[in-house]
């Protein structure tokens, strides 16, 4: 409990309480049927933005500064003496953030569920834990790319924005938001390949997280 505490006061930002306070207003609006005012037909599809296209972009952001975190609390030389291989110091880094965010995705799909309109578990998962894990792993690539949080900002402000203002005209590739924006490609084929941009930068993320001397390179010199 006590490592818990410590983790969350070191990760915990006033960011957070942005994303938190957004997520509640949107819920607000869903909830006042806010995204259909002219119908009295409640679908959870009217969810899909919270679920397919903010919620991913939150753990996004929850993400991007931890591959740097030890370096931007000037413990990053103390590291290179640990024991712990630094790739699941990173994954203990990793673990709260991803917990919390899991519990605040549960607990909006149940919400939906319960006092919007019946929404099946395994239509939540799939709407949700694609994009998530894409833009999950890209913002943890692109921080640890980068060694600093803006990198992996960029990485995914970049793919989230395109996507969502331009739906599958400069992205064809691996496009986000399926639900929210249909277009005309092959569904089944963009989460594939979601999944493996996710798995790939996770990959990558843990592959420069063991290259320690690269995180002290600049503050030895």
């Amino acid at each position: 409990m006590t490592l818990l505490w410590s983790r969350l006061k070191a990760q915990a930002s006033w960011t957070w309480a942005v994303l938190f306070t957004i997520h509640g207003i949107l819920l607000i609006a869903l909830f006042r049927n806010g995204f259909h005012p002219y119908s009295s037909l409640r679908r959870w599809q009217e969810a899909t933005f919270i679920l397919e296209v903010y919620l991913p972009l939150v753990l996004a952001l929850f993400l991007a500064p931890l591959p740097a975190l030890d370096r931007s609390e000037g413990a990053a030389e103390l590291h290179l003496s640990y024991r712990r291989p630094a790739f699941l110091q990173l994954l203990g880094h990793v673990a709260l953030p991803l917990l919390l965010w899991a519990l605040v995705a549960g607990a909006t799909g149940w919400s939906i569920d319960q006092y919007y309109a019946e929404l099946p578990l395994a239509d939540l998962l799939t709407v949700l834990l694609y994009p998530a894990g894409a833009l999950g792993g890209a913002a943890l690539a692109g921080g640890a790319i980068a060694r600093h949080p803006i990198g992996g900002v960029v990485v995914v402000g970049l793919w989230w924005g395109l996507d969502l203002l331009y739906p599958a005209k400069l992205n064809r590739l691996c496009y986000l938001f399926l639900q929210y924006q249909p277009t005309d490609l092959d569904g089944a084929l963009m989460q594939q390949r979601m999944l493996w941009v996710g798995l790939g930068a996770l990959l990558l993320t843990l592959l420069l997280a063991g290259r320690r001397e690269r995180w002290v390179r600049e503050r030895a010199a």
